[in-house]
């Protein structure tokens, strides 16, 4: 597990609070201020209270870490978080606590409670973190405000994509129709009809009975095929308009028997 995944989880453990990742506490030009991977200001109408934390995917860095110290002045509460087994407890130092991540990195879960220093915290964080929260969202790049925007452009991506897949289909099926159409048509015309219509059943009657008894030639077969099928999808609407206003007449007769 990288860094970055873990500061995805502490972002979800403390999403309804004010976090910044990569805190620093002042001017970092001169290589001097410390830098903690991700701090918390917690929710409270009393005294203002924070933590931080600091990641570890390495054991190696973890011992060799001489800087961490310098984090304490600026929150009450310090963490060090790793995936599991990286650190242990019996090996943090007393003014820190240790998060583990969960086996299958989903989330994190509290190895060692870190101790509550009542300090006055240094006010430069605070200034910094109100800079960088006014800088982000005029930018437009508030961390959990540009995931939610983010998350939001992706399904609505999606659904568009599905909306085109859908007319795509629909509008393929209307091509295959349309060229079934074409065919028919065009095979009536040379049954010797002109274009059809539901109106002149009666015409495609007749040139099929003068196909088939020889006064017109038909050069393929499919051309009466065609034709016949066209008169049996007349058919079948003819009832079910048929049946339609059978419907309609028992449903008119009722109310008006009721109205009586």
């Amino acid at each position: 597990m990288h860094a970055g995944s873990i500061i995805k989880l502490l972002e979800q453990k403390y999403s309804t609070e004010t976090f910044i990742s990569e805190c620093k506490v002042g001017s970092t030009y001169d290589g001097g201020c410390p830098r903690m991977d991700f701090w918390v200001a917690h929710k409270t109408w009393g005294t203002p209270t924070c933590t931080g934390f600091e990641v570890k995917v390495a054991r190696s860095d973890f011992l060799k870490d001489n800087k961490w110290q310098s984090y304490l002045p600026y929150c009450q509460a310090f963490y060090f978080v790793s995936p599991a087994k990286v650190i242990h407890a019996e090996e943090v130092p007393a003014e820190a606590g240790l998060l583990w991540t969960s086996t299958n990195g989903t989330c994190l879960f509290t190895k060692k409670k870190a101790p509550t220093r009542r300090i006055q915290v240094n006010p430069d964080v605070y200034h910094y973190v109100l800079m960088h929260r006014l800088e982000q969202r005029r930018t437009g790049l508030l961390d959990h405000d540009s995931d939610e925007r983010l998350v939001y452009a992706s399904k609505v991506r999606q659904r568009i994509k599905d909306h085109l897949s859908a007319v795509g289909r629909q509008k393929r099926e209307l091509d295959a129709r349309q060229n079934i159409y074409d065919v028919i048509d065009t095979n009536i015309r040379q049954l010797g009809c002109e274009r059809v219509s539901i109106y002149k059943v009666d015409e495609v009657a007749a040139a099929i009975s003068r196909v088939m008894s020889g006064q017109r030639p038909v050069n393929n077969i499919k051309d009466v095929t065609h034709a016949l099928r066209f008169l049996e999808a007349i058919e079948r609407h003819a009832d079910d308009a048929k049946a339609a206003l059978v419907e309609f007449i028992k449903a008119d007769g009722a109310k008006g028997t009721e109205n009586g």
